[in-house]
This record gives C-alpha cells, sequence and structure tokens, in this order.
C-alpha cells in the first residue's frame, strides 16, 4: 500500500501485523514466535490462558492467535 503526504511525497504504509501466541511448551512457542518475526510479525508470546487475557485486555487488536499448537514430525 502507498499513501502520500501533502508535500507529495510517496512512502509506502505497512499494516501493523500482531500476533499473540498461547503456548506452554516453551520450545514449540520459540519456535512460532521465531518463525512469525521472520516474516515481519509482532509477536506477544505467553504460557496460560490467564496471561492470554491479561495481554488482550492491554492491547488494541490482534491479527493472528495461535492457541495450544500440536507439533507434528513426519
Amino acid at each position: 500500500m502507498t499513501n502520500a503526504d501533502e508535500a507529495g511525497h510517496s512512502f509506502d504504509v505497512v499494516p501493523m501485523r500482531r500476533a499473540l501466541v498461547v503456548e506452554d511448551e516453551i520450545l514449540i512457542r520459540m519456535d512460532i514466535a521465531e518463525a512469525l518475526r521472520d516474516i515481519g510479525w509482532e509477536v506477544v508470546e505467553v504460557s496460560t490462558a490467564d496471561d492470554a487475557i491479561d495481554v488482550l485486555t492491554r492491547y488494541s487488536s490482534f491479527q493472528l492467535l495461535l492457541t495450544d499448537v500440536q507439533q507434528f514430525l513426519f
């Protein structure tokens, strides 16, 4: 998305992408958070549902919510 200021300069507008990862297994949570950050997401990590509720009351919005992710090995 491109926008322009009053002087006619154009600049890119990058929409904020924020994800909340709720996972009690720390290694799974860290892997998911790292992968999301690598593709430009802001990530908030918590390990419990209570922490997730607290975070949800402090932030205005999330575009992605991942909870209790199952990791499958093939």
